[in-house]
């Protein structure tokens, strides 16, 4: 039945499923913020994790990307016969699937993280940190590097804990980005161990474009940048960057200039220096951009091959 006029009529007209045949850009609209935490479902793996193989989307979760060609959902979890409290009673419980239940079972691990970082250091992360570190540290789903179907993969709690209690505040930090105010660091890389580079920022509101079928208008305000020069050569490494015309693509590097969230990933860097540029293009919104970073499989202090760093 369709409504019309103010009267509901029978209609035997075939239309698309939403998301089409190949189910991509069917996230709801409460699920395309730039600022938030989309969480997709999967199926529960009994036997903990392995490899990304191991993973089964539930048939019930929505796949990106947002109308402008963002990264959605951000993070998957078990949405599968999880077993939780009921409405029934004050002391029911029953298993229930449904991104339901994969979504509060993220938010209370979030929870436990902030709790952590706060017996650490004496304050809560924000928000942006937050979903750097669990971006940083989800475990590998789908294609290599982010999709479309699986985001940044299965959230990974205790590589997340891990990050807060070993990276040094120096490689997990809040900063902001002044107008024209590019910024630079050095580190150094043993060449044992991959490098990872996330960087997140809660991005200023877009404009909402006029009502119509799938509207393009790019959503990001403020378009950071992160970039990695291997110093010995010079070579430029840059973020992992999606295909919306092409959603089932693997992800290649390049200008990410739709998302607030980049990532630099080296599974198997040569050792040496590298430096890590954060920029931004065309003048800042509101004059600056607050950012968060983490940063793995880097050093600032070292003594390595013969080299040693004094700090300025």
């Amino acid at each position: 039945n369709v409504l019309i006029n103010g009267d509901w009529k029978q209609s035997k007209t075939v239309r698309d499923l939403d998301g089409g045949s190949d189910s991509y850009d069917c996230v709801g609209t409460q699920g395309t913020s730039k600022n938030i935490l989309t969480v997709g479902a999967v199926n529960d793996i009994p036997g903990g994790y392995e490899s990304s193989s191991d993973l089964e989307l539930a048939s019930f979760t929505a796949f990106g990307p947002t109308d402008d060609g963002r990264i959605k959902p951000d993070i998957v979890a078990n949405g599968i016969s999880l077993y939780s409290t009921s409405s029934d009673s004050d002391q029911s419980y029953a298993s229930e699937s449904g991104t339901s239940m994969s979504s509060p079972s993220i938010a209370g691990s979030l929870a436990l993280l902030q709790q952590h970082y706060q017996a650490l250091n004496g304050n809560f992360m924000f928000s942006s940190q937050l979903k750097a570190l669990v971006l940083h540290t989800a475990d590998e789903a789908g294609n290599v590097g982010p999709d479309y179907r699986y985001g940044w993969g299965l959230m990974n709690v205790a590589a997340a804990a891990e990050v807060i209690s070993h990276v040094p505040d120096d490689r997990f930090f809040y900063d902001t980005l002044e107008n024209q105010g590019d910024k630079e660091f050095t580190f150094f890389s043993r060449g044992d161990e991959e490098i990872r580079i996330t960087i997140v920022w809660t991005d200023k509101p877009g404009q909402v474009p006029q009502s119509q079928l799938n509207p393009t208008n790019r959503m990001l305000v403020n378009d950071l940048d992160i970039s990695l020069a291997r110093q010995v050569d010079d070579y430029i490494f840059r973020p992992y960057i999606l295909d919306p015309a092409n959603p089932s693509k693997q992800a290649r590097t390049g200008d990410n200039i739709l998302d607030n969230v980049e990532q630099i990933h080296i599974p198997q860097p040569m050792a040496g220096f590298y430096t890590l540029q954060l920029s931004h293009k065309n003048a800042l919104s509101g004059g600056s951009q607050p950012y968060a970073v983490v940063i793995t499989g880097l050093d600032k202090d070292y003594i390595a091959s013969g080299f040693i760093k004094l700090e300025d």
